[in-house]
């Protein structure tokens, strides 16, 4: 009785005469590159760099994409750009809100971006650093409105207070 080799040693067999003798396409630099890996081989899509690791499944040979995390990256990116385009928008808005554009012409106002490096505005030359009469006034204004605020609970203090029962 003679004895037929199994599925998965002829495509074996198969696969690994195709990595040793290239055909005219991989000869002539062709799309696919295939290396031989444990229980399978590598494919490598030389026009995308899509890698596929293909393994005998079930008499089958089944190609699978290999996750490299390259897509992953791509992902992250494009979910940061889009992150990165509406902070920019939102930072548009509030200086434009608050008058921090780029067309508002320096010293407008006292306010800055919080990466403005420049040194702040000084104040206006209309600022005058106040004189003893002016803090003197300051001070008997306020002592007024201290004695107004001492009567006031004086009189309150007096008034009758009315009975609250029990």
């Amino acid at each position: 009785m003679k004895r037929q080799p199994k599925t998965s040693t002829v495509i074996a067999a198969l696969i690994s005469a195709t990595l040793i003798m290239p055909t005219s396409s991989q000869a002539a630099g062709g799309r696919y590159q295939m290396t031989p890996v444990e229980n399978g081989f590598m494919r490598l899509d030389t026009e995308t760099g899509a890698v596929s690791i293909c393994k005998n499944a079930t008499g089958k040979v089944v190609c699978e994409l290999a996750e490299d995390g390259a897509g992953q990256y791509t992902k992250d990116i494009d979910k940061l750009k889009q992150e990165n385009k509406k902070l920019r928008a939102e930072v548009d808005r509030l200086e434009q809100h608050f008058g921090l554009g780029a067309n508002t012409p320096p010293g407008a106002n006292n306010r800055t971006k919080p990466n403005d490096l420049r040194p702040p505005v000084p104040p206006s030359a209309q600022f005058k650093v106040p004189q003893k009469e002016d803090v003197d006034q300051m001070f008997n204004y306020i002592e007024g409105m201290l004695n107004k605020f001492r009567e006031r609970l004086r009189r309150l203090e007096k008034e009758p207070k009315p009975e609250t029962p029990l």
